[in-house]
């Protein structure tokens, strides 16, 4: 999933997100949680997410997409497929984000959950590799739900 969408930023003129593991531990546990129900696809406790993600990285925006693929030759095609049919998870997908992380689990059935988590990474200074941040200088915000 995350070299699939990252494919295609690069083929649409955007920068390629960050791997973040962190966020993809955040990612694992939502898929889980709906991998074990079976019968829940969706965002509860996205504000809580939100608020790890915050504590993780200094971020001001948050986005999540999940998905869920059963009967598939390649789920992770599948759910990049229909996220990029879908306005909001294309969105997601072509925001200003500049770290992700991803996070899969298998149901019983054999459905396959996912989730990919999305953030601006405040201390990011585009095209510069580096591997130590400086202290960033304004406060660490998650954008507030309505």
């Amino acid at each position: 999933v995350f070299a699939l969408v990252n494919s295609y930023r690069r083929d649409h003129g955007l920068e390629e997100l960050r791997w973040e593991e962190s966020l993809a531990v955040v990612c694992r546990l939502h898929c889980r949680r709906m991998a074990e129900s079976e019968s829940y696809l969706g965002h509860a406790g996205i504000d809580f997410r939100g608020a790890l993600a915050g504590a993780i990285v200094d971020c001001i925006v948050y986005r999540e997409n999940v998905g869920m693929t059963l009967n598939v030759d390649h789920p992770a095609q599948g759910v990049v497929m229909s996220w990029l049919e879908s306005g909001s998870h294309r969105r997601n997908i072509e925001s200003d984000a500049t770290l992700s992380g991803v996070g899969v689990s298998i149901g019983e059935s054999g459905a396959c959950f996912f989730v990919q988590i999305f953030v601006k990474d405040l201390t990011y200074i585009p095209g510069e590799d580096r591997t130590i941040y400086p202290e960033p200088s304004i406060e660490r915000y998650v954008e507030p739900r309505p």
